[in-house]
């Protein structure tokens, strides 16, 4: 995925992480079926390939949890250290002090 593809889809801060999980997936060969932001945390979801095991099925699994979860820590924004705040009473985001109020 391209970093115009990934800019549509989610901020720049949570580049670094998405891309370290494709480099998981396309040792796989997992295919990126959608990535967005849900509730202030990173999601990725994946397409399986047909020939792919249960061992590797939940391996990945795991990569895309963790990945998740450190989502939760990093400013989706500048990728600074960040938590889950409530922006305009509506929507959760992970951000950093400075980039809260964006």
């Amino acid at each position: 995925m391209t970093d115009e593809e990934l800019s549509r889809h989610i901020g720049r801060g949570w580049w670094p992480l998405a891309k370290s999980v494709f480099e998981v997936l396309d040792l796989h060969d997992f295919q990126v079926a959608q990535i967005k932001e849900k509730f202030g945390y990173l999601r990725i979801y994946v397409d399986a390939p047909e020939d792919a095991t249960l061992g590797i099925k939940a391996s990945i699994h795991a990569v895309l949890l963790a990945a998740e979860t450190a989502s939760g820590r990093i400013c989706e924004e500048c990728g600074a250290e960040g938590s889950h705040v409530l922006i305009r009473g509506h929507w959760w985001k992970t951000r950093c002090e400075e980039c809260k109020d964006l």
